[in-house]
């Protein structure tokens, strides 16, 4: 660094910053720009790939760089794994030669471009910043700084989110449009029937169990009437083969009393109120059973580590088997409501 001027013995005055040669460019377009700011996130399915991630640079880059005179300042890859470690990769080639070695599984990558743009009518070029993230089950975050990561909810499939700041307000829109297109376009479609399983599982769990419960007082009334239908034809055979004198009234009154001290009645109504009981409980569990199999939502992937591959196979083979578990489900529960009706009013009404 060069002697300070001394304002007493030099006319010409000098400014000097606190920063540092390589930082210059960006203070003077933080003094320069006033920055605006675009979020927005997208939930849905995808899986993420290296070479997804080298199409989206490309793509950004190439819109940026086309229309306006700009410079790429930083591209930075932050990719997260499941152990809380993470690595920020300083460029793109970096990151297409690096291979993690480590048994972890990648669960988030944010990626974060850094331009110097020269705006028609500005007098100096002025930074724009892009932060895109992909997140899988489990956290989302808030990107745009590539150092800070900030955890903002919990997400069941999978969500994007994107950041812009921007001094000119047509380039942010237009970024941000051509951003949200490429999004949408890495998401899955979703079959609508699997879409409706998933989402309204709760409903098809409650609804299940109504039904299975349903069959089973079905099966209770059924019970109910033939044990009553028995008695009845008891005591009617009773009234038929006595005579009106003294000695039929003595039958029909020795029928009763061998009917008061068997205890039939109360028996029937025993077993009938543990049977309510029992198959309330058991409809309960299989209408869980039912709803959690039904609960299947597709997972989302960022397959950047040996161990990510590894887990969308195990998951892939995971889901494949809970949709053959829920028509095994509730054949079982059907089957179930239905046999312990048949085996309660068999023993009912011996």
């Amino acid at each position: 660094m060069s002697e300070q001027p001394n304002p007493s013995t030099n006319p010409e005055y000098a400014v000097i910053l606190p920063v540092e040669r390589d930082r210059f460019s960006e203070f003077i377009a933080r003094l320069l720009g006033k920055v605006q700011r675009i979020d927005r996130s997208f939930e849905g399915t995808f899986d993420l790939s290296p070479d997804e991630i080298d199409n989206t640079f490309h793509l950004v880059d190439q819109r940026v760089t086309r229309q306006q005179k700009a410079s790429l300042i930083q591209f930075t890859v932050n990719v997260m794994y499941n152990d809380g470690s993470s690595i920020l990769l300083g460029s793109l080639n970096e990151f297409k030669s690096y291979a993690e070695v480590r048994p972890i599984v990648s669960r988030a990558v944010e990626l974060s471009w850094i331009y110097l743009i020269d705006f028609p009518g500005r007098t100096v070029p002025e930074k724009q910043e892009i932060g895109l993230g992909f997140h899988a089950s489990g956290r989302a975050y808030i990107v745009g700084n590539p150092s800070i990561s900030l955890p903002v909810r919990y997400v069941d499939s999978g969500m994007v989110s994107l950041t812009i700041n921007y001094t000119e307000r047509t380039w942010g829109v237009d970024i941000e449009s051509l951003i949200s297109g490429h999004v949408q376009s890495l998401f899955k479609n979703i079959h609508p029937v699997r879409k409706f399983l998933y989402e309204y599982s709760g409903w098809i769990g409650s609804v299940s169990a109504s039904i299975f419960f349903g069959i089973s007082l079905l099966g209770a009334y059924h019970a109910s009437s033939n044990f009553l239908s028995t008695k009845l034809l008891e005591s009617a055979t009773i009234l038929d083969n006595s005579s009106p004198n003294m000695e039929g009234v003595q039958a029909h009154l020795q029928y009763l009393v061998e009917e008061s001290a068997r205890g039939d009645w109360a028996k029937f109504f025993f077993a009938l109120a543990w049977f309510v009981i029992i198959s309330l409980i058991l409809s309960v569990l299989f209408g869980v059973w039912v709803g959690s199999n039904a609960d299947n939502r597709p997972a989302s992937f960022v397959r950047l580590s040996k161990a990510a591959e590894e887990r969308k196979e195990k998951l892939t083979e995971k889901q494949r088997r809970r949709w053959y578990m829920l028509g095994l489900s509730y054949v079982t529960a059907i089957s179930a409501s239905v046999l312990g009706a048949i085996i309660f009013d068999f023993i009912a009404g011996r």
